[in-house]
């Protein structure tokens, strides 16, 4: 799929053609707002898209709250611009003498919540302050960042419910959209508006001038799925069964059928397009926790859009997935329900084609973790690790998937080259040692503290990776680099963190090379994605990001050649970069549906045609990945 280079004219074409008023009001409101002729919003769309500007985003560097205080100004009285915003926002707000509300209704656009207590709200600010930093408030004046987290004139201050404020956080609108349907074009147009007084009069002084590509990689996330229309199927016990779900304009449209019988219809109205579309996601949600999936042929699908998409029911989420090297199953490790208060573990396949299900491992014990799921290349068995919560203690076991028979292997977490020639495992010692194909030891590493260390091989095999957490290692270095073939360390260094840093802590999870071997990734939860240099030890890049000024990344897989790089932040997207600069790419993928509490895992198959990602509460979305175009952001 080829993608437009001019990212401003995509999203002006894009935003015309979607209906745009009132799409964040309550339900009367916008029903009445659609009735407003469209041209007006049309031509809002190009009088503000004619006033963006296109250039590349600051460093969050220097950024604090502070800068913007006092960030809630006094008004009248005792009322502040939190108080002012929720008693204009809000209906029936009685206030103390504190000015404070005891009793309201507040409706929260980005969710659709109605709530009636206050402690139940936020004030968000639309362009939050840390990107708004990031787009040139940093070379504001004191007071002129004072009046914009102030700001009444304009859509910056919007009331919403806490869960929602806290999912946003400081993300713009390229990598958060609000879950509620049809709102993140509003969101889209309202982030643009609050910021255009700053676009007009300070074109030399850092004003907000970045909102042209952030729009454009809003426009251009995937998938392009049409949620309007969609065929469900459940593999049934005897015959398959159809749930066919459609929306024309107010009305919902449900046909099913089992096996190849007669279709039975019914269809429901609703107030409006928007009530109609949240009402087929609904559905779709239910279902899919009924055993349905959605599952299109790879083949027809277009690049970027959805496959196939199902949900376990799951605990903790899904913890981990892996794509069979054909492309037809996925593997699935989720935390599983037990007895009050307790949880176990299991790991089943899903058939991508008929969507049947079988599990093939269950752990009961509350304390179980599955982890470190991957295929055999000939796809004949299943590997993963399982981790006692509790003890920290691990065993990893192998799936003959034709007979159903568990092996438990003598060793923890193996890991594979891309040609399958030499495996990385974790002995009981928590010794680290490199396997050939006849089992033999390549390479033997002395024992070090329990999940203190990190490490990979590279594709070919010659290459071992590791990183030790600074605060709890038995070596002298946060960084080595093994030669296999020599058996010899080829570099020992100090992590080479940015200057400054200041990151939560400065261990990682998760390492992978590039493609060609010069390039080392390492990404932990707490301490950002970093690319360094395997020859030099030194930092080639860091993905910034809004905490703290660098990115942390919930899971990242490296495609099949090695060099692109698919990272989920626990929000979402799937954001895909170019490894040898760590440039962030359009598009980026959306898991559509339900709104996602947290994404947790991703994915390439083999061949790189597929990319799976794994969202709570247990929902398994793949895209088509070959065929996709990407760019980069202002291109």
């Amino acid at each position: 799929m080829i993608f437009s280079r001019r990212p401003v004219q995509v999203a002006a074409l894009t935003l015309l053609t979607l209906p745009i008023a009132a799409v964040t009001a309550p339900p009367q409101a916008a029903a009445d707002a659609g009735k407003r002729p469209q041209a007006g919003a049309e031509a809002m769309a190009r009088r503000m898209l004619a006033q963006l500007k296109v250039a590349r985003p600051l460093s969050i560097r220097g950024y604090s709250h502070r800068r913007f205080q006092p960030r809630w100004a006094h008004h009248k009285g005792r009322c502040g611009t939190r108080e002012v915003v929720l008693a204009r926002d809000g209906r029936h707000v009685r206030r103390n003498a504190a000015c404070q509300p005891i009793k309201g209704v507040w409706y929260s656009p980005y969710d659709g919540k109605r709530l009636k207590s206050e402690k139940q709200v936020d004030v968000d600010h639309v362009v939050p302050l840390s990107y708004a930093w990031r787009s040139g408030a940093g070379k504001w004046s004191q007071a002129r960042r004072r009046a914009f987290a102030n700001d009444l004139t304009r859509p910056e201050l919007v009331v919403v419910s806490h869960s929602a404020n806290i999912a946003k956080g400081g993300q713009g609108p390229q990598s958060w959209r609000p879950p509620r349907l049809l709102v993140p074009v509003r969101h889209l147009m309202d982030h643009g508006e609050a910021s255009l007084p700053a676009l007009r009069d300070a074109e030399g002084e850092g004003g907000l001038a970045q909102h042209a590509p952030h729009l454009s990689m809003t426009v251009m996330t995937m998938p392009r799925v049409n949620r309007d229309h969609i065929l469900l199927t459940h593999p049934g016990t005897s015959k398959p069964k159809y749930l066919e779900l459609r929306v024309d304009g107010v009305e919902l449209h449900r046909n099913w059928w089992t096996g190849t019988g007669k279709p039975q219809g019914r269809t429901k109205p609703f107030d409006d397009n928007r009530a109609a579309r949240e009402a087929l996601e609904k559905v779709v949600t239910e279902k899919m926790r009924d055993g349905y999936a959605l599952l299109r042929d790879a083949a027809a699908t277009a690049p970027g859009d959805v496959v196939a998409q199902c949900t376990t029911r799951a605990t903790n989420g899904v913890v981990t997935t892996a794509l069979h090297p054909d492309g037809h199953t996925v593997a699935v490790a989720r935390g599983i329900p037990g007895q009050p208060g307790q949880a176990g573990a299991d790991v089943q396949t899903v058939d991508l084609r008929t969507g049947t299900r079988q599990v093939l491992y269950t752990e009961a014990y509350q304390y179980s973790l599955i982890h470190t799921v991957s295929f055999a290349p000939d796809g004949s068995h299943l590997t993963f690790t399982v981790r006692n919560t509790s003890s920290m203690a691990e065993a990893s076991y192998r799936v003959t998937l034709a007979t159903g028979h568990v092996q438990r292997l003598p060793h923890t977490r193996p890991d594979w080259d891309t040609a399958r020639r030499r495996m990385l495992v974790v002995d009981n010692d928590h010794a680290l040692r490199v396997l050939g194909p006849d089992g033999d030891s390549c390479l033997d590493l002395p024992a070090g503290k329990p999940f203190q260390t990190a490490a990979t091989l590279s594709p070919s095999g010659r290459l071992l990776g590791l990183t030790h957490d600074p605060d709890n290692r038995d070596t002298e270095y946060d960084l080595e680099i093994w030669d296999v073939d020599t058996g010899q360390r080829v570099l020992a260094a100090p992590f080479p963190f940015p200057a400054g840093y200041q990151g939560i802590s400065r261990r990682f999870d998760k390492l992978a090379f590039d493609g060609t071997e010069h390039i080392l990734v390492a990404s932990g939860g707490t301490s950002g994605c970093f690319g360094v240099s395997v020859e030099s030890g030194d930092l080639c890049w860091a993905i910034e990001g809004e905490r703290d000024g660098y990115e942390r990344l919930a899971d990242f897989a490296p495609s099949p050649d090695g060099t692109l790089l698919a990272g989920i932040r626990s929000g979402g997207p799937v954001i895909v970069y170019d490894v040898a600069t760590g440039q962030p790419l359009e598009p980026r993928f959306a898991v559509p549906g339900e709104w996602s509490r947290w994404y947790q895992a991703v994915g390439f198959s083999a061949d790189g045609r597929l990319l799976a990602v794994a969202d709570y509460p247990g929902r398994v979305t793949v895209f088509r990945f070959d065929g996709v175009e990407f760019t980069k952001p202002g291109d």
